[in-house]
């Protein structure tokens, strides 16, 4: 079976490139085109814009991991089964599960790899690719600020904010905490807060102190409170870090302190379990997309490739609403990060039973 499983996975392997290698230059196009004006506004070089292009391809692959999986294994088991060759192999007396194994083994591997990739290369080239688009904007106007961002400002200050708003050019749910030598900090959160020039002004805030047991010492209300900050504005701002530019380490370790400080940590858990749920659909999308390549056989490859496209659709569609439910606090995490993992997966596991008898 060595020379049939080397034959399956080589004619996957050889789609898998060609659509991970055309997805991803149309996702790096759709980047730089909504990019483009910043670019040009500011004059900036084609060195450093190649540069932004490149960095982000890491977060663009791991992406379109998924999708080539999903495009590959349909587009070699339908050129199979229109070929005859599976028809051949059933006769053969080798199972549809037999048939699907180096699938399933290689759709484990790359879920393997999108996660390594995900874990320790994203987080890194995220950071340096955002902090080109920040250095740019700093250089000429306000600092920018992002939604669901971290600061850090001084050794053991720390500030979140999790959404601005740039019409009121206000700033919305923020927290600042500060790490003693205690185990748990001294949390400081606001409804509103705006910027200007070295100071935070929060309006309608609490401010905690935890005792060594973790339980609340102190608890003040402000309506108004004006806290002075002394750094330097381009380092502050240009290493600010959203979930994207963070490890699943780095971020939960962040939102171990904000449950320790009493603090919602629904729409961090969100980002904390897609980090799994993206990577891990490489090999969800084999147990849907193979037993589905039969029928869609009889159509040609045209037509594997339409029921490529529409189910890669499906797929995303779910995952954008889930993600928005789960950031929202609609849905639990968990079940915003893999409801439609789950929901592919038992679909696929019914297929492919269906496919075998």
């Amino acid at each position: 079976m060595k020379i049939l499983d080397r034959y399956l996975v080589k004619g996957l392997i050889g789609y898998f490139l060609a659509v991970i290698l055309g997805f991803s230059f149309i996702m790096a196009a759709n980047q730089l085109f909504f990019s483009t004006n910043l670019f040009i506004y500011k004059g900036t070089p084609l060195a450093v814009v190649l540069k932004w292009l490149i960095l982000k391809l890491p977060a663009i692959l791991v992406l379109a991991f998924p999708v080539s999986m999903l495009f590959a294994t349909l587009l070699s088991l339908s050129r199979l089964a229109k070929d005859g060759e599976i028809t051949a192999m059933r006769s053969g007396k080798i199972s549809f599960y037999r048939i699907m194994l180096p699938f399933l083994l290689t759709g484990i591997m790359a879920s393997l790899l999108a996660y390594l990739t995900n874990e320790k290369i994203v987080p890194f080239t995220n950071h340096l690719s955002e902090n080109i688009i920040r250095r740019l904007i700093l250089s000429q106007s306000l600092p920018i600020i992002q939604e669901n961002a971290f600061f850090k400002g001084g050794e053991n200050r720390y500030f979140y904010v999790r959404r601005y708003n740039k019409e009121a050019s206000l700033l919305e749910g923020v927290m600042i905490y500060e790490l003693s030598s205690g185990e748990f900090p001294q949390v400081l959160t606001a409804k509103r807060a705006k910027w200007e020039k070295d100071s935070w002004h929060l309006r309608e805030g609490v401010i905690h102190k935890y005792d060594r047991d973790g339980y609340i010492d102190y608890e003040a209300k402000f309506k108004d409170l004006k806290i002075h900050i002394d750094f330097n504005p381009t380092d502050f701002f240009g290493n600010q870090r959203t979930p994207q530019e963070m490890s699943r380490k780095e971020l939960l370790k962040q939102i171990k302190i904000f449950k320790r400080g009493g603090i919602d940590t629904k729409s961090l858990s969100t980002d904390l379990h897609f980090k799994i749920s993206i990577p891990f659909a490489c090999l969800i999308v084999v147990l849907i997309s193979a037993p589905l390549s039969l029928r869609s056989a009889r159509g040609g490859t045209l037509a594997a490739i339409l029921f490529s496209v529409a189910l890669v659709s499906a797929y995303y569609v779910l995952m954008s609403v889930s993600y928005t439910f789960g950031k929202n606090g609609l849905l639990p995490p968990v079940v915003a990060a893999w409801s439609q993992n789950a929901l592919f997966g038992i679909t696929g596991l019914y297929l492919v039973w269906r496919a075998e008898h």
